[in-house]
């Protein structure tokens, strides 16, 4: 994972930093902007920082650079520096696996899909006697790419 390197913070950016900042007894909450995963973003000259890179960084005086800051708490707004550490992006991955926090949905178990167990194993069936890829794919509004990868078992894996 690529990331931007961490510029020496003013007082008054320190102390902007600091305003969005709830310290509870052990996690120290971030209270403003968040991204899509719920962990919080600081805006800095006219770029955006991980509020939990921001706040290892100030309180260690090290840019994290090429690493990745993992929590000890497993809580994306926490901003507590005794919850942060460095570590590898495969750290990261194996931490997250370790805690079980590993929630790849796949199938039509993911929210964003459009096709079930029972379509594909319906179009695998079809494929053997008739059909086009361009049919299947208008008759349930996804793209031929999908339908391809799911006969050719690239997704769907777990359909038999």
């Amino acid at each position: 994972m690529c990331h931007k390197p961490m510029p020496i913070m003013t007082e008054t950016e320190i102390k902007k930093f600091q305003l969005y900042i709830k310290k509870e007894d052990k996690c120290w909450f971030w209270t403003h902007s968040t991204n899509r995963l719920g962990y919080g973003f600081f805006f800095l000259r006219c770029n955006t920082y991980l509020a939990h890179r921001v706040a290892f960084f100030l309180h260690n005086a090290l840019d994290p650079a090429e690493h990745d800051v993992l929590h000890t708490c497993d809580t994306p707004t926490c901003v507590n520096p005794d919850h942060l550490f460095l570590g590898t992006h495969l750290d990261n991955m194996t931490d997250m696996i370790v805690k079980g926090r590993d929630k790849h949905e796949f199938g039509e178990a993911r929210s964003s899909s459009k096709l079930t167990d029972d379509i594909i194993r319906d179009l695998r069936s079809r494929l053997l006697f008739w059909g086009c890829v361009t049919t299947w794919a208008k008759e349930f509004s996804v793209n031929k790419t999908t339908i391809s990868k799911a006969l050719r078992k690239q997704k769907w894996k777990h359909i038999n």
